[in-house]
């Protein structure tokens, strides 16, 4: 009787089981391809075109088609531009993924960072290094390697009309200063420098280019004309050079980003290796690039451990804070290695209104100085060194990864801390699952969840719906790190893409039903 009982529950749960699965409705091939083609144009689809009567006549798959429309966005390999810029749709297509690429972005407009800064280093840059990996179908891991400083081209019909954030910046001056002392140039109208064109481009993205090199003279106020060679000299923010590139990258893709500086820059203060370090710019990088949420390391791991003891003299209370240090040993060791970057206003305030009262209407710059270090890092890193951004760039990437791998490297430079940064999983992973959400609607979390050894299922099955798109986030992720899909084809982000717009999550009239029964 009780095995005869124990049968008819099982066969029960699997009717539920099949009934629930049969409610899984997806969408009509018709329907199928104007969704698809809705989200990758932001456009309505033609339903008298060509391509919507192959869908409807089976001529042709919703995915199939869908993706020769993503193709008219594709960059031309040698131009680095739309093939044809004068399309709709192509155009359409390439703002459409910009935007949702500046949509990562914690920080996308600098709250303390002139202006004018805009004019001269094109503010979508963070974002311009995905849309480039995307449309030029580069290995995604160019974002934290590409050594190059990175602009829109663009187009606009009333270029007269100079825009920035929506702020006018027609027949206003780029400009710095003062350049000389009062006491060598008493008339400030001959004191200041204006900036030559060309200035980034304005209107409506076509494509992406390096952006030229933009030397400019170092003020008064940084600009040495004496070697430093003692410390007191080497503690100021004066420079051995007479004039500075604003284009200058130091490899590392988006981490060496002069525009990512400046807008995450923690302070205009001299950095000191304690309390100032460039936190904010590893703390949103961690967020916008990897989807991690910190602190990702425990209070019991080794390395809080052993920076609690390390610092149990420091006045800084974060340093003498297991829970505090969960945090500070991923932020800071990351900051470390930004060391020898500062940013500072190319002008101070009371220079531009006296330039103004003069009748000059100008706009400022923030300058974003890369310091060469000429002194050994100072591994005891006392909680104020002078001399902090002076010193070898070295520092560490520590963290636990969104499956709680515990990421441990010691690294030394930009480049190199991209270069490791692309050997982990989270950017991939990340970049799936953005992807993901943005296509399917279906946002998930990354945590880890509770699986039964046997089964290798949730051991709740609540977490079903999570397991299962988690778990295709991940197989997305795994693909775009290894560039390559299982059978050793090629595989980039629009390989991603057509992934995504070709699976059940995408396809179903619900999504929510996707992935529950397991």
């Amino acid at each position: 009787m009780y095995k005869s009982l124990i049968l008819l529950f099982t066969i029960l749960m699997n009717m539920t089981s099949w009934s629930y699965a049969a409610d899984v409705e997806f969408l009509t091939p018709e329907e199928h391809f104007t969704k698809c083609y809705e989200k990758i144009t932001d456009h309505p689809v033609d339903v008298k075109s060509a391509l919507y009567a192959n869908v409807l006549s089976g001529k042709t798959t919703a995915a199939s088609a869908c993706m020769s429309i993503f193709d008219k966005g594709m960059f031309n390999s040698g131009t680095r531009q739309l093939k044809d810029s004068q399309d709709p749709i192509a155009r359409a297509i390439l703002q459409n993924f910009h935007r949702f690429h500046l949509s990562w972005l914690t920080i996308p407009v600098g709250p303390s960072v002139d202006i004018g800064t805009y004019t001269l280093n094109d503010n979508d840059e963070p974002a311009l290094y995905v849309t480039d990996a995307l449309f030029m179908n580069r290995n995604y891991s160019y974002i934290v390697t590409a050594q190059e400083s990175l602009q829109g081209v663009r187009s606009t019909n009333t270029p007269s009309e100079y825009m920035v954030n929506a702020t006018s910046l027609k027949n206003r001056t780029v400009l710095i200063g003062p350049m000389k002392t009062s006491t060598q140039e008493p008339d400030i109208l001959k004191n200041y420098y204006t900036f030559p064109g060309p200035r980034v481009d304005v209107g409506i993205l076509k494509g992406i280019k390096t952006s030229p090199t933009r030397m400019y003279p170092l003020t008064q106020a940084t600009r040495s004309t004496t070697p430093l060679t003692t410390d007191s000299q080497l503690e100021t923010r004066r420079m051995e050079a007479t004039d500075y590139d604003m284009s200058h990258h130091p490899g590392g893709g988006v981490i060496g980003s002069a525009i990512m500086m400046a807008n995450n820059s923690e302070s205009f203060s001299i950095l000191d290796g304690g309390l100032l370090v460039h936190r904010r710019f590893a703390n949103n990088f961690f967020y916008d690039f990897m989807c991690a949420k910190l602190p990702s390391l425990k209070d019991s791991d080794t390395v809080v451990q052993s920076e609690l003891a390390h610092f149990k003299n420091s006045s800084l209370s974060f340093r003498t804070s297991t829970t505090c240090l969960a945090c500070h040993t991923t932020l800071d060791n990351f900051a470390h290695v930004l060391r020898n970057i500062m940013t500072a206003p190319a002008s101070n305030n009371q220079f531009q209104r006296d330039l103004q009262a003069k009748g000059v209407n100008s706009v400022d710059v923030v300058a974003v100085h890369h310091y060469e270090a000429v002194k050994p890092a100072d591994p005891a890193l006392p909680d104020k060194d002078k001399l902090y951004f002076r010193r070898e760039p070295v520092g560490k990437l520590t963290y636990r990864d969104f499956n709680g791998k515990f990421i441990n490297v010691s690294v030394k430079g930009i480049e190199q801390l991209g270069e490791q940064v692309s050997k982990q999983d989270d950017i991939y992973t990340c970049a799936a699952k953005r992807y993901y959400y943005f296509l399917t609607g279906i946002n998930i979390p990354l945590d880890p969840i509770p699986v039964d050894a046997k089964t290798n299922k949730p051991v709740d099955k609540k977490d079903n719906f999570v397991f299962y798109h988690r778990q295709k986030i991940i197989s997305l992720g795994k693909k775009l790190k290894a560039a390559k899909d299982t059978s050793g084809n090629p595989w980039t982000m629009r390989s991603m893409i057509n992934e995504i717009v070709s699976s059940d999550g995408f396809r179903a009239r619900n999504p929510a039903t996707v992935g529950e029964d397991l």
